[in-house]
């Protein structure tokens, strides 16, 4: 079954329970999956009972389909009509097919023994990446069918705290699997030395005039590639849209701050944290904890559109244009979306 064919499967009976009885018990999910394996042999797992990740593919879908029914319903209750959002911005939203002869079990076999290479910590790169490649149609489909919360996600799926493994996904995402390679470097060889120049002419601005001065970047490029890198972002950020705030983007922190204490008082949305240590140090954070530690400076951009595109949040309003100026320099798809300053911006660099 594929996995776009097993979530609507999901969903169909998530419906039925509902209809049923709103708030099951485990035993009444464990009855309903049992009778679904006995009918439908292939979903049966060759581990312990067979049908114990149906029940939780289907506790997680009923979970979200009775938040979904509550929200509908208050809104209904209201007097006042609910104030419009604005669409959220477009990512990747395919789902892959799941290669020759994998399924939900050998899935749950992956993913068993994906978490115990990390908790070993001396597991094979090449091992894991061939591991996350086999199961990433199946964990793909789970994130876009199924939204969890980070904590959830990369508990399940640990080594999506490695940034370099985590970039690569990105990758995966995107169809590129050489992205990991590719982005970083056009950052360094085209992007940031563009960034600083045209920062410096735009140098009346306070904003713009105090990142060049923290980075003593005013007239030279003084420093070395590590905060060439950091400095760009935060000048693009800092040039782009007038909503878009450079300390929502890196915050420097200091290096002997408890960086997990650090992440609990960040918004939700993906950031990094920058020490102001000594060779600097890069931590990825979302939803108020720490990804991961990202190895090189260059890596920064990718790391935090990789939050973006794997684990399928929207960007917040205030970096919209910010972050779809960055898909334009990074991938090169420029969205519809793009404000008439933000176009005007991207066209001045290009041309650069």
């Amino acid at each position: 079954m594929s996995c776009t064919t097993t979530a609507k499967f999901i969903t169909a009976i998530a419906h039925k329970v509902h209809s049923q009885k709103r708030y099951p018990t485990r035993l009444d999910y464990i009855n309903v999956t049992s009778h679904i394996v006995d009918k439908y042999l292939f979903l049966k797992s060759p581990v312990g009972l067979g049908h114990e990740h149906i029940v939780e593919m289907l506790r997680n879908r009923f979970k979200r389909f009775r938040r979904k029914r509550a929200t509908t319903s208050s809104v209904k209750n209201e007097e006042t009509p609910p104030k419009k959002t604005k669409p959220l911005v477009a990512k990747v939203t395919r789902i892959p097919s799941a290669p020759p002869g994998e399924d939900q079990q050998s899935y749950q076999r992956h993913l068993k023994l994906l978490q115990d290479l990390y908790r070993k910590k001396t597991a094979n790169v090449d091992s894991v990446s061939q591991l996350m490649e086999r199961t990433f149609a199946l964990r793909r489909a789970s994130v876009m069918t199924d939204p969890q919360p980070l904590a959830t996600i990369l508990m399940e799926h640990p080594f999506l705290r490695s940034v370099d493994q985590l970039i690569i996904e990105y990758g995966r995402v995107l169809e590129d699997q050489h992205l990991h390679l590719k982005q970083p470097e056009v950052w360094m060889s085209k992007w940031c030395s563009r960034i600083t120049s045209l920062a410096r002419k735009e140098s009346h601005r306070q904003s713009v005039r105090c990142v060049l001065e923290v980075y003593d970047l005013s007239e030279s490029d003084n420093n070395g590639a590590e905060l060439a890198s950091e400095a760009a972002l935060l000048l693009l950020a800092t040039l782009g849209a007038k909503k878009s705030s450079a300390s929502d983007v890196v915050q420097i922190v200091k290096g002997h701050d408890d960086i997990s204490q650090e992440a609990k008082k960040t918004q939700k949305f993906p950031l990094v944290l920058a020490t102001d240590s000594v060779p600097r140090e890069y931590f990825l954070v979302a939803e108020k904890m720490t990804v991961g530690k990202i190895p090189q400076a260059m890596q920064l951009p990718s790391a935090l559109l990789a939050a973006y595109y794997v684990f399928n949040m929207s960007y917040p309003d205030s970096l919209n244009q910010f972050y779809l100026l960055l898909e334009c320099c990074l991938i090169g798809n420029c969205s519809q979306r793009l404000s008439t300053t933000t176009k005007s911006l991207f066209t001045t660099l290009s041309h650069m």
